[in-house]
């Protein structure tokens, strides 16, 4: 789903117009970001948590460079759901065809060894 397709359900839902929406969504986004900026963690209840989080900033050795190599301190940020979110996208049946077409492509990518030893 889209930004669009977003400000086009919230305007439906609220009753109220494609521009409007488009505007709340922007707001929100802006209060997100700036509340992340800022270092705050923003945690809506029973919907999503966003943290920024810390990497790196450590020596580590690098087998293709043959020697240790510093990573570099960064910034990341970890959107985790929560709630009523999380539960009911865990609930949600995968259909026969799904798992069918998953099942396919693995064993296409793994494809067993004969007796011959020849895939």
């Amino acid at each position: 789903m889209t930004t669009k397709n977003i400000v086009k359900e919230i305007a439906y839902k609220m009753n109220i117009t494609q521009d409007f929406a488009k505007e709340f969504v922007k707001a929100y986004e802006e209060v997100i970001l700036d509340a992340l900026n800022t270092g705050e963690e923003v945690f809506q209840r029973g919907f999503m948590r966003y943290q920024i989080k810390t990497t790196g900033g450590h020596y580590h050795y690098s087998y293709q460079k043959q020697g240790t190599v510093y990573l570099p301190l960064k910034y990341k940020v970890v959107a985790t759901p929560t709630g009523k979110l999380r539960d009911s996208v865990a609930e949600q049946p995968v259909s026969q065809i799904e798992q069918r077409r998953r099942l396919a492509e693995l064993e296409t990518k793994y494809k067993k060894v004969d007796d011959d030893g020849e895939s």
